[in-house]
């Protein structure tokens, strides 16, 4: 590792990765987050490397190696300060939630995402917030007393993530929002009813 590695390059080649990994070019993500981990020692930008490798691991169904980055993440997430450090402990929990979704472990998935603070995370990081909106509302995390309320709870995060969405010009989350809500449009419990 270099010690003078520049903490900025490294943040840099982080957010690069994750438009590539956006952008389905895993092999380029993987070589851009192996320049990282090669190259700092900053514990909050390893963090986040791993993070991304195991968003990575996750889109490409390598369930030992997303669990082996998964790892490595916690041991840095120790070290970790700051905004920065609040960015990358709340992606873990992110990106973990999504993990456990996907492998039909939607306890941990919840537990995961209700380990984030949405009120921290809304003041420093809008595209993170926007993601823990969607997950949220997208279905199968929030508890409540009936099936009505849950919808209901759902939809507001899935509408905050829409209006937040356009107002920032992000079209992917836009897309997403638009997704879960006419899902919950076309299961809702007045459709039901006709």
């Amino acid at each position: 590792h270099c010690k003078n590695y520049n903490n900025g390059r490294a943040e840099a080649l982080n957010n690069r990765a994750f438009i590539e990994i956006a952008r389905m070019q895993y092999d380029r993500a993987s070589l851009t987050l192996d320049t990282i981990v090669s190259k700092t020692s900053n514990h909050t930008e390893l963090a986040v490397a791993n993070i991304q490798f195991m968003r990575l691991c996750q889109r490409q169904s390598r369930n030992k190696e997303f669990y082996i980055y998964k790892e490595h993440a916690e041991k840095h997430l120790k070290h970790c300060s700051g905004n920065r450090g609040m960015y990358a402990e709340s992606e873990y929990s992110i990106v973990l939630s999504t993990y456990y979704y996907y492998v039909g472990q939607y306890e941990r998935s919840r537990q995961a995402l209700y380990g984030i603070n949405e009120h921290i995370l809304h003041e420093y990081d809008s595209l993170q917030t926007m993601a823990y909106w969607y997950n949220m509302g997208s279905g199968g995390m929030i508890v409540a007393e009936t099936p009505e309320m849950i919808s209901s709870i759902e939809c507001d995060y899935l509408l905050r993530c829409y209006k937040t969405a356009l107002r920032m010009g992000s079209p992917y989350f836009e897309a997403q929002a638009l997704q879960g809500l006419a899902e919950h449009a076309l299961s809702s419990p007045m459709e039901h009813q006709r």
